[in-house]
């Protein structure tokens, strides 16, 4: 890698609104967020740093905002090879193949971990931390198994299409149905929404409401709890009735542990951020220090909230401050 003048990385760090670090320490970590502006990903780098904070006396850490650009990442990498710093903890936009340049930070004692990524096997140079998301999805399913109306048609509404993450949780839902022998539920229709965004996944749900009245089908499900929002909303607006449709997600965000308070969203699944956050900064450390630079994959389990156990989840998002 190239190396650039410490004022460019200083007035980078700057554009991208990371912090200052106000005194010295014995390890500096960037936290790269996938994109601040949303919800998962915000309160995936908010309990990096609060892990970091409360747990770590001898680590300081910014947040670097990749803003959804995977070519950010490539500046991530350079901020922190210019910057000074010993670790990285990773929340890539996408599937892009960073093993190169991480093993290049590697060999100058710069080391990786990437959260909110699961693989079957170890890259050899980081450690990837997360949830498996064909679990997440079929987690989602068994719960609709249970709920689902006799004969009940179900719309779905992914995220990018040919995204490993978004077919593996798509895929884990409609397979948990026939698992749970729900042969009886028809998948009316797939559609693919562009991002992982709520704006996106309501102009799929209007397109549905344009095709579907509230009469023809019984339940929504979104591959995250920001586009199954998303989809409740144009619900409502269109006239439907939301108590009475079910709606499933993935995330356990605190707006959808609200929405399932309200009796709208169904069932969510929770990836929790702290603990992916906690198990993240205990192999980063072990990096860091020497004890362990081995490359591992770690599958946490996931949680399916619903109605039951929703105020145990409520109170983890008023603890990590993402709900007041």
């Amino acid at each position: 890698m190239k190396k650039k003048l410490v004022a460019m990385v200083l007035a980078a760090a700057t554009v991208m609104g990371a912090a200052i670090t106000a005194h010295a320490a014995d390890y500096k970590v960037l936290i790269g967020s996938s994109n601040q502006a949303q919800s998962f990903y915000a309160w995936l780098a908010k309990a990096c740093e609060k892990e970091i904070e409360e747990n770590y006396d001898d680590v300081t850490c910014d947040v670097f905002d990749i803003a959804g650009d995977p070519a950010n990442v490539l500046t991530l990498f350079e901020n922190a090879e210019i910057g000074g710093y010993n670790g990285i903890i990773l929340d890539a936009p996408d599937e892009t193949d960073y093993t190169k340049q991480m093993q290049d930070l590697k060999d100058e004692g710069i080391y990786t971990v990437r959260v909110n990524r699961s693989v079957e096997k170890a890259d050899g140079v980081s450690t990837n931390v997360g949830l498996n998301h064909y679990d997440l999805g079929h987690y989602t399913g068994e719960a609709a198994a249970e709920r689902l109306p006799e004969n009940a048609r179900v719309l779905i509404i992914g995220s990018v299409s040919g995204n490993p993450a978004n077919e593996d949780r798509k895929k884990g839902f409609i397979e948990a149905l026939k698992d749970n022998k729900r042969d009886d539920v028809t998948i009316l229709e797939q559609l693919d929404c562009g991002y992982w965004a709520k704006e996106e996944a309501m102009a799929t749900m209007e397109d549905y409401t344009q095709k579907y009245g509230e009469d023809d089908f019984d339940a929504v499900y979104a591959v995250c709890d920001d586009m199954v929002l998303g989809a409740i909303e144009v619900c409502d607006a269109a006239g439907f009735d939301t108590q009475k449709l079910q709606f499933y997600g993935i995330d356990g965000l605190a707006g959808g542990c609200l929405a399932i308070k309200d009796g709208t969203l169904t069932a969510t699944v929770l990836q929790n951020c702290d603990d992916e956050a906690k198990t993240g900064m205990e192999y980063l450390y072990k990096m860091m220090t020497g004890e362990d630079t081995g490359s591992y994959s770690i599958d946490l389990p996931p949680t399916v909230v619903t109605a039951e156990n929703v105020d145990d989840i409520i109170a983890i998002h008023e603890a990590n401050g993402m709900m007041q």
